[in-house]
């Protein structure tokens, strides 16, 4: 019998090709996924992500894909993320850590840290003390009793503080704010700069009534 020679090269060809058409497959499926290093001692998968890192994963590294990167190794690495924070007129530090360390689902985590917090008695700006005294301010430019002022300055115990011109009965030594008031009694607490830096308040008569920190 005469063997078909073209059917023969015909079908080793086709072979070659199933076999090349395979490895290219396999290969295009291997770019796609992160590399298995090795099994260690406690059952993890030791992987290395697409950046180079080693890290251990609980799934085998073949399950997963290359575009993991591990965030953070430790504490450390997410201490250049840090910003402190201005409350109550202190500086505060925000806490920061690494969230599933050494893994593909690391992250760092910020938590702002009150027990950090350390007073400012010149105020606090940008998380921050302020080292120098600063000026005092009056929005409305002084002594003005027709206009409700926000005023910030020295106290004259040394201390940084911040207020408003307010309404409120003198009577009995007390001066607490309300929202208005009319008769003898009744007065505006104005606060103002007495100089640059000193700010003081001092309370004026409204004969025709006080209401929400200026006389009426």
């Amino acid at each position: 019998m005469v063997k078909n020679v073209n059917s023969f090269g015909g079908k080793r060809w086709t072979i070659i090709i199933v076999i090349i058409v395979v490895v290219i497959i396999i290969g295009i499926i291997s770019v796609g996924l992160a590399i298995k290093v090795s099994q260690n001692n406690n059952g993890l998968y030791n992987c290395v992500d697409s950046t180079g890192k080693t890290f251990e994963s609980n799934e085998p590294c073949n399950n997963l894909t290359i575009d993991s990167v591990i965030i953070c190794n430790n504490d450390s690495e997410c201490y250049a993320s840090s910003q402190n924070y201005c409350y109550n007129n202190s500086a505060c530090e925000v806490y920061n850590y690494c969230e599933n360390p050494a893994t593909v689902s690391s992250k760092c985590v910020n938590v702002n840290n009150s027990n950090s917090c350390v007073f400012c008695p010149y105020g606090c700006l940008d998380g921050k003390c302020i080292n120098t005294i600063p000026n005092c301010t009056d929005s409305d430019g002084g002594i003005n009793l027709k206009i409700k002022g926000d005023s910030r300055g020295l106290s004259e115990n040394g201390s940084i503080f911040s207020d408003s011109d307010y309404c409120t009965w003198r009577t009995n030594n007390s001066d607490d704010p309300i929202m208005s008031c009319f008769g003898v009694n009744c007065s505006l607490w104005e606060y103002y700069c007495v100089t640059e830096k000193v700010l003081t308040k001092y309370p004026y008569n409204c004969p025709t009534g006080c209401i929400d920190g200026r006389c009426r």
